[in-house]
Formats: structure tokens, sequence, C-alpha cells
């Protein structure tokens, strides 16, 4: 089979490892009480097609873990692969890929308040206005418009092939295409593809520095009959929507490079490729070397804490058992360590 992203890689492990192994269960180490000042909320895939995605909520205050909170307060199981997270107005948007929705959630309880129906293979979601927020479809469905109001799908947008990480700037929507060489503008006043960046193969991720640029990482690709094309990261100008800089990345991994992220300052970038590596947005150069090296790891989460200074990255082991959580601070020094639930692929900072 040919591995078109990180995303079928990440599947074929998951069935294979599920396949011969028994699922860990996951029960409350804790009682749900989230913290009125915010705190973490760790997203937990889980494995394919098992419905035991979970997420965690971590209290920083009093250091205590609250795992499967979601399920613990709505008595219900959560989905198959939890893949992302946004909130606004006080609700949080559990964004569950395989299970086609996007559920609902009183953010400061966790407690349901909608689910959100009608997709093929959710991925992302942006918040745009008050109303208004793009779901990202990874199976060809393009780009889904929902309104906050309702809780309905009113709009797709055609975009072709799988859509990915997305990003409002400007009245642009930017959508990266994690099987293709570019990243798609739509106007989000008519909701039309206006534009189109050519980039290297396989754009994943992308986010704004401090100087209102945009980067996006690519994770390169496996090429038939061997050997491999390199993934990139580029620089981009948001008023031309230009490339300004490429770097070439070369992949140590099936995924290559995933996961672009930055400090609080919005001045250094992170990102995973098998390893954790960062990236001054001025330097000329990205570096060949390590930031955090992995050790038979693998890394399949990352954030950054603004509040502490700190980088979250998530183990997912042999992505059967519970993933490991590693806090570094901007030295790189484990500053703690923790454990999650099964397969954790993302972390999500919530402050007031």
């Amino acid at each position: 089979m040919k591995l078109k992203s990180n995303y079928f890689l990440h599947l074929i492990l998951m069935v294979a490892f599920g396949a011969c192994e028994t699922q860990p269960s996951i029960t409350p180490e804790y009682p749900v009480i989230l913290n009125p000042k915010g705190g973490l909320f760790i997203l937990n895939e889980g494995n394919f097609q098992f419905s035991n995605a979970t997420l965690d909520y971590y209290d920083f205050e009093t250091q205590k873990l609250s795992t499967n909170a979601f399920e613990t307060t709505n008595n219900r199981k959560l989905g198959d692969v939890l893949q992302s997270m946004t909130h606004y107005g006080g609700k949080g948007y559990l964004v569950v890929n395989n299970s086609q929705k996007i559920e609902v959630i009183n953010i400061n309880s966790l407690s349901s308040l909608a689910t959100i129906s009608g997709f093929v293979s959710p991925r992302f979601m942006v918040i745009h206005g008050t109303q208004t927020a793009y779901v990202s479809e990874y199976y060809n469905g393009g780009v889904k418009v929902v309104d906050l109001n309702t809780n309905q799908i009113i709009q797709t947008i055609p975009v072709s092939g799988n859509c990915d990480e997305l990003l409002v700037h400007n009245n642009k929507l930017y959508v990266t295409v994690s099987n293709k060489k570019m990243v798609y503008v739509i106007n989000t006043q008519s909701n039309v593809v206006m534009d189109s960046i050519d980039v290297a193969y396989g754009p994943n991720s992308l986010l704004l520095d401090k100087n209102n640029h945009l980067w996006v990482l690519s994770s390169g690709r496996v090429i038939n009959g061997g050997g491999f094309e390199n993934g990139a990261l580029q620089k981009i100008n948001t008023e031309a929507d230009s490339v300004l800089q490429l770097f070439y990345i070369t992949r140590q991994s099936d995924h290559g490079p995933i996961k672009l992220r930055c400090n609080g300052k919005k001045d250094v970038l992170y990102w995973i490729n098998k390893s954790i590596y960062k990236h001054p947005i001025n330097d000329n150069v990205v570096s060949q070397n390590p930031w955090i090296p992995s050790f038979n790891n693998n890394f399949w989460a990352l954030n950054y804490d603004s509040l502490t200074d700190e980088v979250y990255v998530g183990d997912a082991i042999d992505f059967v058992q519970r993933s490991t959580i590693n806090r570094y601070d901007e030295t790189a020094t484990l500053r703690g360590i923790f454990k999650a639930g099964i397969i954790t692929g993302d972390f999500y900072f919530y402050y007031k």
C-alpha cells in the first residue's frame, strides 16, 4: 500500500497493533474537577475502529490528571479517533474524526451540549466571526461551513484532496492539503477558492508568527519504487500569498515532518520529525540537530504552554498502551512526566 500521508501510516499502526493486543481500559484517576482558571486538555486519539478515544484534563495547580474526563462526565464514550479541539464562547468543540462528528461541550464542566454530524472525515476546525466555523475534511470532503448558532453544516466548499490543518487570517482561509503540493486560499466573504500557493509535497500544519508571516510544514512522501521526497518548512507572505523562504527537511521517519507549533512570543517554531526540532523564525538555516532527540520514542503530540514556557511532548510508545507525556523547559530540560490516554495526538491549553 502506498503511504499517502502520516494519517495512513497511523491507521496501519493502530490496526496492526490493535488486532493482536488487548486494549487497556482507562479509568479516572481523579474526579473531573475543572480549575476556574483553566488547564490543559489532552486529546487521546485511541485505536482506530475501537471507539476508545478519550479526553483527559490536567490541572496545573494541583498537578492532578482527570483521565477519560468526557466519558466520566457524560456517561458515554467520546467516539473513534479524537483529532483536534478548539473553543469559542464558553463552548469546546471536539473533532472526532472516524466517528464523523463534532462534540460540543461546556468548556467549564465538559457536559455535552450538542453533536454536529454530517461529516465524512473531519480533521480540524477554526472559528471565523461570531457564528461561523470551517471544518477540514480528509477524504475529499472539501471544507464544511458550520453555523455555530444551529450547530448545522450549511455549506461545503469544494477542495480536492486530503484537507488538513487550516487557519483564518485577513478574511482568507488557508487550507493545507496533505496529498498535494499546495495550500488553498479561500475568500471567507464568498466562500470560494481564490488562490493556491505552491509548496513542498504534503503540507499538514501551519501557523502565523509575530510578523503575520504564515509558516507551513510539509511532510514529503514515500515514492513508488523506493526512495522518498523530502518535506520542507515554508515562510509565506500573507499579503501576496507567495513563498518567501523554503527550507528542505530530510525525513527522519515514515510520517516525515508534522505538527508545526510555536512558542508564546511566536518567534520560535517546533515540529516532530521522529525527534523534536526547533527553529527561530529569523534564522536562515534549519538546524539538522534535534532539539529533543528520540531514543526509540514514537513522538506523536506536541504543543507549547505559553503560560509556563514549557513544551509538552506526547510519546505514543507502541500505539497500544497509554502514552507518556513529557514536559520540557526552553533549555530542553525535562521538568515532568506522566501518563495520559492511548495515542495522545494533541494538547489544548485553555486559560481564562
